[in-house]
């Protein structure tokens, strides 16, 4: 019979599985808004490109470039403080049903594992909603901060970012001559920067509210909890920052040490819960054999990160590179030693501390 934290881990994984849709659509809404603001704009540049035919001139921007280029750039700002307050709108009614949800992790998890009788032994706290309000306006406001940087206010800085883009291919067409097919092309491929942007925005926020809700969770059942257990994907697209971390237990009576994921843009990995021994939890003798066979109290175990990228060269290079690769290859660094736990370590900043310890 598997440990309850192998239990739990296995519910916490499924659910991280299903962010992915929950993600996609978050994204696809958001890049609808920025499509709307696209458009926009791409219609401003052809009504001013029909104002330069209309005035009979052979290049249609002549005599118009100028004072077209200002209104565009004003439009290109208005057109993203639009898509910045709509996108804001959708991300916080999201993240608002995701907090919910993922606060509730816990209980619905030990729901499926046990039976009734102990679960009600157990009596979970639950997170009050002041509580997930607070966190889903904490990662919206001007001044939030995270693992990663400040977060959903940055859709605002997207339109300043954007400006100078469109405004560097609006002036070579307009130098140019170019023909409005070739401008719009231009000016498109100058937003596209923009989209990948607010899609990681939208990732990463979504990310960190699951975690930080499911943490919040897990704190107000410290008491049933021994701590919280690291938990990393096995793939090649895992990091030097979190696949060191894989598996590690940390305690809540070893004081707030726990690293927080999303640890980087892109960062699948979670913290999944790891419940105390039937004895420590106080329940009777009479409880059924199976429940004490997975209330042991043991950690979660599976193959970790470590030993998962070891196992084959390939996967050492593609998780480290060619160099870290060879390095840990040779004894002269550990997988711990390729970063910190918000980045990768430069090779130049990795060969001076060898020569400072050599």
């Amino acid at each position: 019979m598997p440990a309850a934290a192998s239990l739990l881990r296995d519910q916490y994984l499924a659910q991280q599985l299903g962010l992915i849709g929950f993600e996609n659509s978050t994204v696809f809404s958001v890049q609808r808004a920025l499509e709307r603001a696209e458009r926009q704009l791409l219609g401003e540049i052809a009504a001013a490109y029909s104002e330069g035919l209309a005035s009979g001139t052979a290049v249609p921007w002549t005599g118009i470039g100028y004072r077209y280029k200002i209104r565009a750039l004003t439009r290109v700002q208005e057109a993203m403080k639009e898509m910045a307050i709509e996108s804001r709108d959708l991300v916080h009614k999201a993240l608002t049903e995701l907090s919910r949800e993922q606060a509730s992790l816990l209980q619905s998890a030990l729901s499926e594992m046990l039976p009734d009788s102990v679960l009600d032994q157990l009596k979970l706290s639950k997170v009050n909603l002041r509580q997930l309000a607070a966190l889903v306006d904490d990662k919206m406001g001007e001044n939030a901060t995270g693992s990663v940087a400040k977060i959903l206010h940055d859709f605002d800085e997207l339109g300043a970012k954007a400006i100078p883009r469109v405004q560097r291919a609006l002036e070579s067409a307009i130098s140019d001559g170019a023909s409005l097919s070739k401008t719009t092309t231009a000016v498109v491929e100058s937003l596209k920067v923009a989209r990948h942007e607010a899609a990681a925005y939208v990732r990463t926020v979504i990310m960190q509210t699951a975690n930080d809700s499911a943490r919040l969770m897990h704190q107000e059942n410290a008491d049933i909890l021994q701590g919280e257990q690291y938990v990393a994907t096995l793939d090649d697209s895992t990091c030097p920052i979190c696949g060191p971390l894989d598996g590690n237990v940390y305690y809540f009576d070893k004081g707030p040490n726990a690293p927080r994921p999303p640890l980087h843009p892109g960062c699948r990995c979670y913290m999944s819960p790891y419940l105390k021994s039937w004895r420590e939890l106080g329940l009777p003798e009479s409880i059924p054999d199976v429940v004490k066979q997975q209330l042991n109290g043991r950690r979660a175990e599976r193959i970790t990160w470590e030993q998962w990228v070891t196992a084959k060269n390939s996967r050492l290079e593609s998780a480290l590179g060619p160099t870290r690769a060879e390095l840990f290859r040779q004894g002269k660094a550990k997988l711990d030693d390729f970063a910190t736990r918000t980045e990768i370590i430069p090779l130049r900043d990795l060969a001076a501390a060898r020569k400072k310890t050599a």
